[in-house]
């Protein structure tokens, strides 16, 4: 059972006097103790307990941390989902080793879900209404939330006791996913401005190609466009390519999806550019409309008040609202 420690200190990035829990453990796993920063709004509990948003860091699927969240890009969000009354609990999950993993992507997907079980499970610690539940995630994040949220996945783990339709959350947002590490196909849709190519990110500046064998360090020992298009490389890329974009179709639950809109074609030579293509979102977007699912696509200025352009639905402009909607926040 979890239990929660005295509050702490809140973070300099809240702008009012919000209960913060830190550090919380509350899952051990055989490599280690996980940990939650948990965010409590004031004033008074609803009944059934307060609406709460899960935070599911990014990392490149390596690094990265539940404190994500203190980062001045999302101190608006987040700060504006506590002043209408929704919880918010950044958690920990497992990580890929620093070399070629032998289990994958999986393994991050399934640490996340076990950990945000074991919140459910202990709602009532939490005082949060787990049928008021929703995903906010950031690049590695935004992938592993929306893959949560899908329902060919929700029903795949069904027999083995952990996916189930019941745990679908409410909606889901997602910050710049990496909804496909492809490189392959990028370059050969032409995605890459002044005739980049797969060899000038390996053999570019210095600066980029740490930035390069960082990522890609996942996949193994990545020198050579032989080394990307061996067969340990092509399955960590179809993990995840394959699983976001291809397989699973959408559940019946919204979907807003964040990217960059100067990432949709541009220099290969930006690592950025590189793992947050904006292309693979629009596929996304097709494939939630045919199937009669919402699903808005927006940049990256989506966070801030000059999106364009803006959910046409009257008065969701901005993600905060579009979430306090979906939660039924009144």
């Amino acid at each position: 059972m979890i239990v929660l420690p005295a509050p702490s200190s809140p973070p300099a990035f809240l702008t009012s006097t919000q209960t913060f829990f830190g550090n919380v453990k509350f899952y051990q796993d055989v490599d280690r103790d996980y940990f939650l920063d948990y965010y409590v709004p004031q004033g008074t509990r609803p009944v059934g307990g307060w609406p709460c948003v899960i935070a599911i860091h990014g990392g490149s699927f390596i690094n990265g941390d539940k404190d994500f969240i203190n980062s001045a890009v999302y101190n608006d969000i987040f700060n504006s989902l506590l002043d209408d009354g929704i919880a918010v609990i950044s958690i920990q999950y497992k990580l890929l080793d620093a070399v070629y993993d032998a289990i994958g992507i999986p393994k991050c997907i399934s640490s996340a879900f076990k950990n945000i079980l074991q919140i459910k499970s202990n709602a009532s610690i939490f005082e949060i209404d787990k049928t008021k539940m929703a995903y906010f995630g950031v690049s590695a994040g935004g992938y592993i939330s929306q893959l949560l949220s899908m329902k060919e996945f929700a029903n795949k783990g069904a027999s083995k006791g952990l996916f189930t339709e019941s745990n679908l959350p409410v909606c889901t947002m997602s910050y710049l996913p990496n909804v496909t590490l492809d490189v392959f196909e990028q370059q050969a849709l032409g995605l890459w401005a002044n005739g980049v190519t797969i060899n000038d990110l390996l053999d570019a500046n210095a600066t980029f190609k740490a930035n390069c064998k960082r990522w890609f360090s996942i996949m193994g020992d990545v020198d050579t466009v032989e080394d990307l298009n061996n067969t340990k490389s092509r399955r960590i890329m179809n993990q995840i390519s394959m699983l976001s974009r291809r397989l699973y179709l959408p559940s019946n639950k919204p979907l807003y999806l964040i990217h960059d809109k100067e990432y949709i074609k541009g220099d290969g030579s930006d690592i950025e550019k590189l793992v947050h293509p904006a292309y693979a979102l629009e596929e996304i977007k097709t494939r939630y409309d045919s199937n009669g699912v919402e699903c808005w696509v927006f940049g990256v200025n989506a966070l801030a008040a000059n999106d364009n352009p803006v959910p046409s639905t009257p008065g969701i402009s901005m993600p905060d609202a579009w979430m306090k909607d979906k939660l039924n926040v009144t």
